[in-house]
This record gives C-alpha cells, sequence and structure tokens, in this order.
C-alpha cells in the first residue's frame, strides 16, 4: 500500500494555490488590456489578447479543481488519521477486548 505523506500534499495543495493566485492576477491583467484595446483599431490584437484570456481562464478553473480535489483529499486522509489514531478504532477495540479479558479472568478465579 503506498503511504501518504500529508506534508508532501499540503505543500501540493500550497503549489496548487499559489499557481492559482497567479492565474487570476494575469486573467485580471489581460482583461485591463482588452479593455484598453477595445477602442483600439487593431482588432487582430485585441483578438489574441481575448484567446489568451480564455486560455487563461480555463488553467484557472483546472487549478480551482485541482485544489478541490487535494482539499478533499486531505479531508479523508486527516479523517483515517483521526479514526486510527490512539484514541480511535484501535483503541476501542483493544478496551473492549481488554475488559472481556478481564471479566474471563475474574470469572476464572472465583
Amino acid at each position: 500500500a503506498d503511504e501518504i505523506d500529508l506534508a508532501e500534499l499540503y505543500v501540493s495543495i500550497q503549489s496548487a494555490s499559489n499557481q492559482h493566485d497567479y492565474l487570476s492576477r494575469v486573467t485580471l491583467d489581460v482583461t485591463k488590456q482588452i479593455k484598453e484595446f477595445q477602442e483600439n483599431p487593431f482588432l487582430l490584437t485585441v483578438k489574441k489578447v481575448q484567446a489568451q484570456v480564455h486560455d487563461e481562464e480555463g488553467a484557472l478553473e483546472l487549478s480551482r479543481k485541482a485544489i478541490s480535489t487535494a482539499s478533499d483529499r486531505v479531508r479523508t486522509i486527516s479523517e483515517a488519521d483521526s479514526a486510527f489514531s490512539t484514541t480511535g478504532v484501535q483503541s476501542f477495540a483493544l478496551e473492549s477486548a481488554l475488559k472481556q479479558l478481564q471479566e474471563v479472568t475474574a470469572a476464572n478465579l472465583e
């Protein structure tokens, strides 16, 4: 089974978040450029910039999805980590077995 490194996953989420922020800034900058070029007679340039905005928006959406997927994975891993920690399922099972062992031992000693 593959072992999951939470620190590595966190770094990955941070990187995706930074990329998302960068893409948001680029999209805003390109949108501003489009507004500036709308009255420009060089429509070809405007169309190229609009295509770039479209591409950046697509990359931004992919970034959002990656962040969402990674966040869901961290949440799932955290829940599993909590369930199998010293206060989770294993502890409950051991406490139950210990209680049964004490009852059997007490019954045999009587």
